[in-house]
């Protein structure tokens, strides 16, 4: 993957303008926060960019329309992952995270291999014989995230990744959307946690009314004036934004596998 683009992206909904003229790129090893406040459109707009909600506008993978990428093809390179995804069968965390090998036709023990692997990474593999519908929520959104990364996509969106996690699960969730980015893939990711934002974003996009109210790097993005502006928040005298909203913590890297 080169870059992925959108270019005047507009969404109507039962006569209602939800997105508006909306700008995006990202490229190879960048990931791309949208921030906003709820409402503004972030969900919309992830399915728009995945193909699974029709909106007016360019969506350009490599510079090729997303519309005239074969199903196969759109599978192997892009990932969507909502929230709270819904799974309907009582399969094992196993069987559910082998199902995005599927469009790759590849030997079963193969799949089994790159699984088990991702699947340790994630710190799911002592649960990998465990049903889906006997985990708790946390664990749930963990085996999503796998699920996605697990079909080794070169563009993942991801709707709030971390929204169903306590602290330490947040960190290791960016921590594996960050190793996939420096595998040479990207990442578009919808997160509230300005915090996680400003320290694992390259970039960041504040969504309003549908629309883009300013795109940049977090410390362009992240200041009071556009926190203000977005959220009504207002920072003592003499705050820096960025900094407020910045983790001090040192945190523990991992060595996640590359899959390629």
């Amino acid at each position: 993957m080169r870059d992925f683009r959108a270019d005047r992206l507009d969404v109507v909904i039962d006569n209602r303008h939800i997105l508006k003229a909306i700008d995006l790129r990202v490229r190879a090893g960048e990931m791309h926060g949208l921030i906003a406040p709820t409402g503004a459109g972030k969900s919309t707009l992830l399915r728009a960019l995945a193909g699974v909600r029709p909106a007016a506008g360019h969506i350009r993978f490599d510079g090729v329309e997303l519309s005239t990428l074969s199903p196969l093809e759109r599978a192997r390179r892009i990932a969507w992952l909502a929230q709270s995804g819904p799974v309907h069968w009582p399969l094992s965390i196993a069987q559910i995270v082998a199902l995005s090998r599927q469009p790759w036709h590849e030997a079963e023990a193969l799949t089994r291999e790159k699984t088990t692997r991702l699947l340790d990474a994630c710190g799911l593999g002592d649960l990998a014989e465990r049903r889906y519908d006997t985990l708790s929520g946390g664990e749930k959104a963990r085996v999503l995230l796998a699920r996605a990364l697990a079909g080794e996509p070169e563009l993942l969106l991801a709707d709030e990744p971390t929204a169903a996690l306590d602290l330490s699960h947040q960190l290791e969730v960016m921590a594996l959307l960050r190793a996939h980015c420096r595998r040479g893939n990207a990442v578009i990711v919808v997160l509230h946690d300005l915090r996680l934002a400003g320290h694992y974003c390259d970039r960041l996009q504040f969504l309003k009314g549908g629309s883009t109210l300013v795109s940049g790097t977090p410390p362009q993005v992240i200041t009071a004036h556009w926190l203000e502006t977005a959220y009504d928040i207002r920072l003592r005298e003499g705050r820096d934004a960025l900094e407020a909203f910045s983790l001090n913590w040192r945190l523990r890297e991992r060595n996640y596998p590359a899959n390629r």
